[in-house]
């Protein structure tokens, strides 16, 4: 299995591959005629909805990028925008049983208190996992109600096909921080779920300096009261950061168990397996010295009988 740091590295040599004349093409690129492009694309599908858009999710409602909050970086990155409402349903693999029976989940985006926040419910018995992260809401997810982890792979609430939908949205040219994906390289660095989030990891890593500090600039020209809740947001996040930490620690303690259980019950089995095997063996056996008793005591008395 790749590391975090294989994966980063084959990322990077993506974008190394684009020639100079390539990445000054995608500089060069008009964000109103691709959303213009993806406008006609959204206006098709949004009709149909619920509709299963590529890969394992099933979009229920796009939402909407709110205007007076598009600008706010809550709310947008340089590889994702996060429309208020946005509901989607996807099939997560119950880690607590050995089959790992699926289960049916309704994903949706909501404001509060000026910041996203990401709610997982299941469709059976309505309980709900909420985090002020998409990374965050998944290690809930899978420390407290023990679905997802590295079974189901994908770990967000979009793809490549339902993000290249939100560019189409109303509001996301306003969305200044976020790079279009044909702006990264689409599709020439990468066309697939798991190219994309190789070229996302290299984009993020080499821009994470030039965020920090354009976020810097950006929080010295709010007011007094939108810095303080600016730093309450950031504290949030970095509350919940720590604790996905200790739910990811946990996680791992429980799939440690569940290995445990799972071989323990294996071995049980196949000693079971094995006693049975035996058992049977043993009466077959029986079975055999008793009719070959049977047949030779016929034997007898037919000789018997052929003596008289």
């Amino acid at each position: 299995m790749q590391s975090k740091y294989d994966v980063l590295s084959h990322a990077k040599l993506l974008l190394q591959r684009a020639s100079h004349t390539q990445q000054a093409a995608y500089l060069a690129l008009d964000r109103v005629e691709i959303h213009k492009t993806q406008q006609k694309a959204l206006n098709a599908v949004a009709a149909a909805l619920p509709l299963e858009v590529g890969d394992k999710i099933t979009l229920v409602s796009l939402g909407k990028i709110v205007r007076e909050l598009s600008d706010a970086p809550e709310f947008h990155n340089i590889v994702q925008v996060y429309p208020v409402g946005y509901k989607c349903r996807m099939m997560m693999p119950n880690l607590r049983t050995l089959d790992h029976k699926l289960q049916s989940f309704e994903f949706e985006i909501i404001d509060v208190d000026g910041g996203p926040e990401f709610v997982a419910t299941n469709s059976s018995n309505g309980q709900s996992v909420k985090g002020s992260t998409e990374e965050g809401l998944f290690k809930k997810l899978e420390a407290v109600a023990g679905y997802g982890g590295a079974v189901f792979g994908h770990k967000s609430v979009f793809n490549l096909e339902i993000e290249l939908l939100l560019e189409g949205m109303d509001g996301v040219l306003e969305c200044r921080e976020y790079k279009f994906h044909e702006e990264r390289g689409y599709p020439t660095l990468y066309t697939t779920q798991d190219s994309l989030v190789e070229a996302r990891h290299a984009l993020l890593a080499n821009s994470a300096r030039e965020r920090r500090k354009a976020r810097r600039d950006a929080v010295k020209l709010l007011s007094p009261e939108e810095q303080k809740h600016s730093e309450m947001l950031e504290k949030r996040r970095l509350q919940e950061e720590k604790e996905s930490a200790k739910l990811e620690a946990a996680a791992e303690r429980d799939r440690k168990k569940m290995e445990q259980a799972a071989f323990k019950a294996q071995k049980e089995k196949s000693a079971a397996d094995a006693k049975m095997q035996r058992e049977t063996a043993a009466k077959e056996k029986k079975t055999r010295e008793e009719q070959q008793k049977k047949e030779d005591r016929e034997k007898k008395e037919l000789a018997k009988i052929e003596e008289k």
